[in-house]
């Protein structure tokens, strides 16, 4: 005997997926919201989570909306919201780890690279739903609208062998890149080696490196529900147990990705050229950007007066640093010559030729230089070094007003939709029928 779900069996499962879609549908649009809200998070990055968001999206409207049993038209708009979106949320999981190896290994055209993620992440699952539409696969797949149960290995083959092949490329290229990471770590420490590139690699790879863990939720959803279409394959039976975790962590890839992208971290871009020269988690990405061109001695320089600045004046130390910075950075035809004017030169080579510098003989010469920085960085905040700094600059903190008030926004978005929810839910509790109106989302017939 054939063992099909309850009436009670199928409410339980309609009330979990509901939920579920609910939670997902509430942190995909904050995630898009903030995205459009906070110029500070517009990274290349943050963009394709944006993307990443849509598609969870498009999923969890499928779980929450009411289509109708059988084989109408809403249960069809279902089947293909389930495939085209969950298949696409998988495939920019994929992506977004792909992009974290391009970045690390050097690659920087992220605008002719995100035509092809676009043809990836929206046009393969197009391709599916519209094959599948033609043979007409998608309909009652026993507890909800997708594809016919009577086709479950064209389901598995469709949407859970891409995802279980997402995982695995995904996880692989995490560690990869934690290779990298040690690797440059241990080649930025040799001696005598110029690390501002090397550097602007690692703290780009220490911040996209800890989107692995993200990789966690996501294999967890696809898994119950991978296990759940296995066993419908290989068996007629229907367990409610595989059911109920199915509707429980698959719908959740939304809400996953909110708390793992949204909550955890907030860029703190600097506010001046000063403040970017002066923090030691920007300045690499600065360095690399003066080195392409061509002014890198103007930095070098300014950062060795600041330094200067905290060894006592008169000491041994003092003097040898002092001579070594005049003599690097300040003559004519100096291996590390700054172009300042002929003055603060001359005013220079005259402590110089006395045998020693006073506490402030620098100054000028710094404050030169950093009007030469600001010059030469004029196209800073539109080149890949900057975009890789903000992408570097997640950092934990105490909240600020522009946080609250993005919290704030989330909280009431969050209780105005599972008000919304809730209303819809007891008024479908109060007439219980098989209309296609009051099915909540679910199908509620097991057997075509």
């Amino acid at each position: 005997m054939v063992t099909v779900l309850s009436a009670p069996q199928i409410d339980v499962i309609r009330l979990l997926a509901c939920l579920s879609g609910s939670l997902s549908v509430f942190g995909s649009v904050s995630l898009v919201i903030s995205f459009f809200l906070f110029k500070e998070l517009r990274t290349h990055s943050s963009k394709l989570v944006m993307y990443l968001s849509l598609a969870d999206l498009g999923e969890a409207v499928a779980w929450v909306l009411s289509p109708a049993s059988g084989m109408t038209y809403p249960c069809y708009v279902q089947g293909y919201f389930e495939q085209f979106f969950g298949l696409s949320g998988c495939l920019w999981q994929l992506i977004i780890s792909t992009h974290i190896l391009q970045v690390n290994m050097g690659a920087q055209r992220f605008r002719r690279q995100e035509l092809i993620y676009h043809a990836v992440g929206w046009g393969i699952p197009a391709i599916t739903i519209a094959a599948g539409g033609s043979y007409d696969i998608f309909g009652n797949s026993g507890a909800w609208c997708w594809v016919k149960s009577k086709y479950p290995l064209i389901g598995i083959l469709i949407l859970y062998l891409p995802a279980l092949l997402a995982i695995v490329i995904s996880g692989g290229i995490y560690i990869h890149v934690a290779i990298l990471l040690r690797k440059g770590k241990n080649k930025a420490r040799s001696a005598n080696y110029d690390a501002s590139e090397e550097l602007v690699k690692i703290h780009s790879m220490k911040i996209q490196l800890r989107t692995r863990i993200y990789i966690i939720p996501f294999a967890l959803g696809w898994f119950f529900g991978f296990i759940n279409r296995l066993h419908n394959l290989l068996r007629p039976d229907r367990l409610a147990i595989l059911f109920y975790l199915h509707v429980i962590f698959f719908p959740l890839q939304g809400f996953w990705n909110f708390l793992m992208y949204g909550l955890t971290e907030r860029i703190v871009a600097p506010q001046s050229m000063e403040e970017t020269i002066t923090r030691t988690d920007t300045r690499p990405f600065l360095s690399a950007f003066l080195e392409k061109q061509f002014s890198k001695e103007n930095l070098d320089f300014w950062v060795l007066v600041e330094r200067l600045k905290i060894i006592p004046v008169g000491t041994e130390e003092w003097k040898e640093q002092s001579t070594l910075i005049y003599e690097q950075y300040i003559p004519l035809k100096a291996p590390n010559e700054v172009n300042i004017n002929g003055e603060t030169k001359e005013a220079l080579a005259a402590k110089y030729s006395q045998g020693g510098f006073d506490e402030e003989d620098f100054d000028p010469a710094q404050k030169e230089v950093m009007q030469l920085i600001k010059v030469n960085t004029i196209g800073f905040e539109q080149s890949e070094q900057y975009h890789g700094m903000l992408e570097s600059l997640h950092v934990k903190e105490a909240m600020t007003g522009q946080i609250q008030g993005r919290l704030l926004l989330l909280a009431l978005l969050q209780f105005r939709l599972f008000r919304t929810f809730g209303k819809l839910f007891q008024k479908k509790k109060q007439k219980p029928t098989l209309a296609p109106e009051n099915t909540g989302g679910i199908i509620l017939q097991v057997n075509e």
